[in-house]
């Protein structure tokens, strides 16, 4: 996939002096790995809806001059997600299905309806509904037409490198999250280029390139309000992740988190940091406060990471009741987790450290054929 959209066009940092390439890459192109990315079929009633949400009149040939900002109904929708993704997901199902009862104008109006279905696969995305969230964001690249200069394209591409991510392709996740951060660059506001911004510092920083993440994330010249405490905490993770656990501390703590997702991701950074310092007792405290506070925020995958964590905090406790207030959390995510290359990799490892002990408190008797039905 990252071939594709390399023969294809590179970003402006590796193809100097000229901006053909990229501007010529069809958002179909998108489209296309996206779909070709999905991994687990959909649900007869997700074909439906996928079909309503985009009917025939809405797929015409949208034109390179065609471009409008994010509306405040899209705007809307990014804030109920971050503080209830539950019911955020409803909502933009709603927004989104009854826009398409409506026969677009214009250029225009196709474009705010592609900016809504993003809205709806960032939301399903949070629930870890990761194929659907695939296939809509591949629907609205297809609405996308040719309007590579719209607003609305560098936040779909922001979507589509955390899809790839969670469906476990690294090197096409930090080839189009470079792409919207050139395309934020040419048509978005400061807001919308920080985004980019953390969205490609935010891939180097989870697959281990702390240098690159922190060269990214320095180009900003000035951080705007609406996203201060994600730069932060992106700049406190890249610190964690160099083993400098004072500094992340103090850059943690410099900013508040603004809504329920930060402060549920705070909360997680804290409780990395309490760990690596071998603050057992104390990580264990926060670890607790995360997984009363993440209940209906997290994927199901992001809890189970979660529990791969306390693994060895757990067994270096050897408290069973602590252990099984701990595993009852997360049997419920193990039985949503959707199957994708990530996925997979991530069960292995669950169920590898739940038979090697860690469950054998009770709970391994009553979920046997759960945690044994993949070896």
């Amino acid at each position: 996939m990252a071939a594709v959209l390399e023969r294809l066009g590179r970003p402006r940092w590796h193809q100097p002096g000229t901006l053909q390439g990229p501007l010529e890459i069809p958002a179909s192109l998108f489209a296309k790995l996206l779909e070709g990315a999905i991994q687990q079929p959909l649900k007869k009633n997700e074909i439906l809806e996928l079909e309503n949400s985009t009917p025939e009149v809405y797929l015409g040939s949208v034109s390179l001059d065609a471009r409008i900002c994010p509306s405040d109904v899209y705007l809307n929708l990014l804030e109920q997600i971050d503080s209830h993704p539950g019911v955020a997901f409803e909502l933009a199902r709603s927004v989104v299905l009854e826009s398409a009862k409506t026969i677009p104008e214009d250029d225009s109006g196709i474009l705010e309806h592609a900016s809504l279905l993003n809205a709806w696969a960032i939301a399903s995305l949070r629930k870890g509904r990761i194929s659907f969230a695939a296939a809509l964001a591949a629907r609205a690249f297809l609405l996308h037409g040719s309007a590579n200069l719209s607003p609305t394209l560098p936040p779909l591409l922001r979507t589509a490198a955390c899809i790839f991510h969670d469906l476990g392709e690294r090197r096409t996740a930090i080839s189009v999250a470079q792409y919207a951060l050139f395309f934020a660059a040419m048509s978005e506001d400061e807001v919308g280029r920080a985004k980019s911004a953390l969205a490609l510092s935010n891939r180097y920083l989870v697959y281990g390139f702390p240098e690159e993440a922190t060269r990214v994330i320095s180009s900003l010249h000035s951080v705007p309000d609406e996203v201060r405490f994600r730069v932060e905490y992106n700049r406190a993770f890249i610190k964690f992740r160099l083993e400098q656990y004072r500094d992340a501390r103090s850059d943690l703590r410099a900013v508040a988190p603004g809504n329920r997702r930060e402060e549920i991701h705070h909360l997680w950074l804290e409780a990395k940091i309490l760990m690596a310092e071998e603050r057992t007792d104390e990580a264990l405290n926060v670890y607790r406060s995360l997984l009363e506070r993440s209940s209906g925020h997290l994927q199901p995958s992001q809890h189970l990471i979660i529990f791969l964590e306390l693994v060895p905090l757990l067994r270096e406790q050897g408290d069973i009741a602590v252990t099984k207030f701990f595993a009852t959390y997360f049997l419920g995510d193990f039985e949503a987790l959707e199957m994708n290359k990530a996925a997979s990799r991530l069960r292995d490892d669950v169920i590898a450290a739940a038979t090697h002990g860690l469950l054998r408190v009770g709970l391994e008797r009553d979920h046997r054929e759960l945690l044994s039905q993949d070896s």
